[in-house]
């Protein structure tokens, strides 16, 4: 039927409306847990880019220094230190106190490949641990590895993901040598991360869901894996173990 000239257009019933804005919220419904993960599974895979390209540094770096490569963070400067050196940042020393390493977080903060997009603790520069394990007696730590002396390269850790508490001024728990740093840490931000990491209980590796139970893993031939990691409450559930980062 034709409208008159003038007349208005006929309005939307409110049972219409309802169907509508039924609609619309069952797309919503459909559509925003599909966007978390894909956004999840992105910063995931910003992560494994960063791990990649820092893994690759540490190979160029062993090109300069005939395959050494350094390891542990504590006396000697930490390889993140040793890395950005080598990569020409000026670390000047900037205005945060503490020890030696916690004054370079500024230069570290420079290199974007040392972050984690995911990480739940703001301005953290570092969010990635070595190995530095002694691959003849883990629970030893070594300053520094070969890595023509790595017997298995594509399965041998070289960086992981780092615990959520890691201290952002205390560079010296930035590597792995024990078998008590892999335990599943059941602490949160909450807590003082120095002294979690002095009472023993904080694990170094990646304990909470950033990566939705994931953890990221490079090698030293530089490949990048992401595996399971059974960060449930109970307390020491984990799928990578002491022989993933020793010959």
């Amino acid at each position: 039927m034709l409208q008159r000239k003038g007349a208005s257009a006929p309005a939307f019933t409110l049972l219409e409306l309802l169907v509508v804005v039924g609609i619309i919220a069952l797309l919503i419904a459909i559509l925003v847990p599909s966007l978390t993960k894909a956004r999840m599974y992105a910063k995931q895979t910003y992560c494994a880019t960063n791990l990649r390209t820092l893994a690759g540094m540490d190979n160029l770096y062993a090109m300069s220094y005939h395959g050494w490569v350094p390891r542990n963070a504590d006396p000697s400067p930490s390889t993140f230190y040793l890395l950005a050196s080598d990569e020409h940042v000026n670390l000047e020393i900037g205005t945060a106190t503490g020890n030696f390493e916690s004054q370079y977080r500024v230069a570290y903060s420079r290199l974007k490949w040392l972050s984690c997009p995911a990480f739940p603790a703001s301005g953290q520069a570092v969010c990635f641990v070595v190995n530095a394990y002694d691959p003849d007696k883990p629970g030893n730590e070594i300053d520094y590895a070969n890595v023509a002396q790595v017997l298995r390269p594509d399965a041998t850790i070289n960086f992981c993901d780092g615990n959520a508490v890691l201290p952002p001024d205390n560079f010296a728990v930035y590597d792995l040598w024990d078998p008590g740093h892999l335990t599943l840490n059941p602490a949160t931000l909450t807590g003082t991360p120095q002294a979690i990491v002095a009472g023993g209980t904080a694990g170094r590796i990646l304990s909470d869901t950033r990566h939705g139970g994931k953890i990221n893993l490079s090698f030293y031939d530089q490949h990048v894996e992401s595996r399971d990691y059974r960060n449930s409450k109970n307390i020491g559930g984990s799928n990578v173990t002491v022989a993933d980062f020793t010959n």
